[in-house]
């Protein structure tokens, strides 16, 4: 990952953080087991550890539109209050809204701030 320009490991940072929610069932198990390996691999980048903190961090509680990730949401599937299909649809519609919104709004301003390369 070394030699990648940081644009892309930002965008691979974002899609994990966004998307690890299917592997992980609370935000405190994700964060818990993400972040410590984002802020090493920040370091191990030789990036400014925020470059890719602010957006993991930032994005742990994504996981609201996947109903296998919180106690209400499963609650509200098994009532049939939903379809998971239609759960996992809004869930990738809203990954590339996020992504785009990372990318278009979240870079400029973390850039203004000085927290970006």
């Amino acid at each position: 990952m070394k030699n990648m320009p940081f644009l892309l490991v930002y965008a691979i940072i974002v899609l994990l953080m966004y998307y690890g929610h299917v592997l992980f069932f609370t935000y405190t198990a994700m964060a818990a087991a993400l972040l410590p390996v984002i802020i090493s691999l920040a370091k191990a980048l030789g990036l400014p550890v925020l470059s890719l903190y602010v957006p993991a961090m930032t994005l742990v509680p994504y996981s609201l539109i996947f109903p296998f990730n919180t106690v209400p949401l499963l609650m509200f599937s098994g009532a049939g209050l939903f379809d998971t299909k239609d759960s996992a649809r809004f869930g990738l519609l809203f990954g590339v809204i996020t992504l785009l919104q990372w990318f278009v709004i979240g870079l400029p301003y973390w850039k203004l701030l000085g927290i970006m390369p």
